[in-house]
């Protein structure tokens, strides 16, 4: 006959689960004894316990127009730049010509090289680029060069266009615009 032994019922806290449910109750409640510690140390210190910032926005018409306007933004900087965009003044269908760009002090005494240089031209192309734009820095001298041309076709024989060139001249944290025109001349 086999002997049928009872098998002894462990403690559901000598369990693994148990003992994980015990560590987590103890820092429970180790963490609220630190919480009301600390608050009743700044009670005793007398230190204001300040809520939460709360920040009401309005929200009817009559809440709006009781705030007071927007403060318009601070006009830009003067900059310390002068810029010169220079070009011959006419030039025939189909041709190119120098475009020079250059940057000066604003009393136009001192020449401000590595200068970036941003040019753009509302009609033709830059030949180094084949585009409207182009960009590059002045050399020792303050100036940037770039050529220009425009084709025979742009312009019917015996009529005329004006092409307008801008550039933008950005030094550290200056910038300063120039523009310049050309008319071109069908041939």
């Amino acid at each position: 006959m086999k002997k049928v032994t009872a098998k002894k019922k462990e403690s559901f806290w000598t369990s693994f689960p148990g003992i994980l449910t015990g560590v987590a109750s103890l820092v429970t409640a180790l963490t609220g004894l630190l919480y009301f510690y600390f608050l009743i140390q700044t009670k005793e210190k007398g230190e204001p316990i300040s809520p939460p910032a709360v920040t009401v926005l309005p929200t009817t018409p009559a809440d709006l127009a009781e705030q007071p306007p927007p403060r318009p933004a601070p006009a830009p900087a003067a900059t310390g730049i002068l810029v010169k965009v220079t070009a011959k003044p006419r030039v025939k269908a189909g041709d190119d010509t120098k475009i020079m760009v250059t940057a000066l002090s604003r009393d136009g005494k001192a020449v401000l090289p590595q200068a970036r240089v941003d040019l753009a031209a509302t009609a033709g192309y830059f030949e180094e680029t084949r585009s409207l734009q182009i960009s590059g820095f002045t050399d020792k001298d303050g100036v940037f060069k770039a050529k220009w041309e425009t084709s025979k076709e742009a312009v019917p024989k015996g009529a005329k266009t004006t092409v307008e060139f801008q550039a933008t001249i950005t030094l550290g944290n200056q910038k300063a615009h120039g523009k310049s025109a050309i008319t071109v001349i069908g041939d």
